[in-house]
């Protein structure tokens, strides 16, 4: 009999499962523990295989891990493969790991680009032009002209006196366009889970009927610009994937064709050439590289980059000077990081640039016509359904 009861009291988790799953999201066996309120060496045994444990606990061990409880009980660790191309730069030959907290937002971002997509299949909208409108072999130059004249570049660069201002404005002129243009720095609406730079600034998905960029907004806003348009020049050359875009030297071999061209139309489109050169000294100084980032709101270290690719600067130059800035790139970073998100925490100012507004306002516009249910109007926006009826009087639909 007492054989038996613990057959059912505890559960027969597979031992490398448990520990993959706590790999992947990260942690030590004492920071699971403490969250399971558990002894560190209860969870090694778990994990090698010595004890199992109560079935209650297991349930509690697949929610601290963030995982379906039925995976825990599979004989191999799942392959887990983003399901858009991954882009980003590989570490030693191997492609970069994608966390849960990513894989839960771009689950959920898929979703909410499913609903829109239907949304607009069922009501004939026409396909977007410019998706796909250009291949990698027709240059840097042609993409980058045809992006500045579609989303009004110059004018926004003219009138905005801000790195947010021409931010937002630029977001405006993409969403005008039919674009839909996400930006958050957490998962979901859930504080607590950060989204890392280090793993990723962007992704897109090219879609000639809703194409969506979503933008890391834990970045500072110089780097949100240049990914912003980084993931633009990916629906123009119609290639769907995740990013993590950077303007500085990477080893030639583990460059990605598609994102190299990406970066390289992004700062002709930001940093156009000819008006660059003529906006040069003729003394090139850390004091210039600044100036020059106020003017055309990126980065210095893209100023950097591009005087060194113009050949207005030497090599010499551009790394000494380089070092300097990433080292000041990384504290205003790190600063930027810790301060409120935009808004000041105003709820209905947050919500349309975490869901971007063309989609948020699509989404209350349906349920005003009935035509969602305010379930599924909360579950696409992230809230509570007895917050709908305030975000409607909050946000109204234009």
């Amino acid at each position: 009999m007492c054989r038996s009861s613990h057959a059912v009291t505890e559960a027969f988790i597979t031992p490398k499962v448990a520990q993959w799953a706590r790999e992947r999201t990260g942690i030590s066996p004492a920071q699971l523990a403490k969250s399971l309120g558990a002894d560190p060496k209860e969870v090694e045994a778990w994990e090698r295989g010595e004890t199992r444990p109560p079935f209650g606990k297991a349930q509690d061990l697949a929610r601290s891990l963030r995982i379906p409880f039925g995976f825990l009980f599979l004989s191999e660790p799942p392959a887990e493969k983003t399901p858009i191309p991954d882009l980003r730069t590989v570490v030693e030959g191997r492609p970069a790991k994608a966390s849960p907290d990513f894989l839960d937002l771009l689950n959920d971002v898929l979703v909410k680009h499913q609903w829109y997509r239907e949304y607009l299949e069922a009501r004939d909208a026409k396909r977007l032009p410019f998706v796909g409108k250009f291949r990698v072999a027709d240059g840097v130059d042609r993409v980058a002209r045809d992006m500045t004249a579609v989303l009004s570049v110059e004018r926004i660069r003219r009138t905005s006196h801000t790195w947010d201002e021409f931010l937002r404005e630029l977001t405006r002129s993409a969403e005008a366009i039919e674009i839909l243009v996400m930006r958050s720095g957490i998962v979901g609406g859930n504080t607590r889970r950060k989204l890392s730079v280090d793993e990723f600034r962007g992704f897109v998905i090219s879609d000639d009927l809703a194409p969506l960029v979503f933008i890391n907004g834990r970045d500072s806003k110089a780097a949100q610009i240049f990914t912003l348009v980084h993931e633009l020049v990916h629906i123009w050359i119609d290639r769907s994937g995740i990013s993590n875009p950077d303007p500085k030297d990477i080893p030639a071999e583990l460059r990605n064709t598609v994102e190299t061209f990406c970066n390289s139309v992004a700062a002709e489109v930001l940093v156009p050439h000819a008006d660059f050169l003529k906006s040069l000294p003729s003394t090139f100084t850390e004091q210039t590289a600044q100036n020059l980032a106020a003017k055309y709101r990126v980065s210095t270290i893209v100023i950097l980059r591009r005087a060194y690719e113009l050949n207005a600067i030497t090599r010499n130059q551009f790394f000494t000077l380089l070092e300097k800035e990433q080292q000041k790139q990384r504290e205003r970073e790190q600063k930027e990081a810790e301060e409120p998100s935009e808004g000041g925490g105003n709820f209905y100012f947050t919500l349309p640039i975490r869901n971007s507004r063309r989609l948020t306002e699509t989404v209350l516009g349906a349920l005003q016509a009935e035509g969602v249910s305010y379930r599924e109007a909360a579950r696409l926006l992230g809230v509570k359904t007895g917050t709908l009826p305030k975000l409607i009087e909050g946000l109204p639909i234009r």
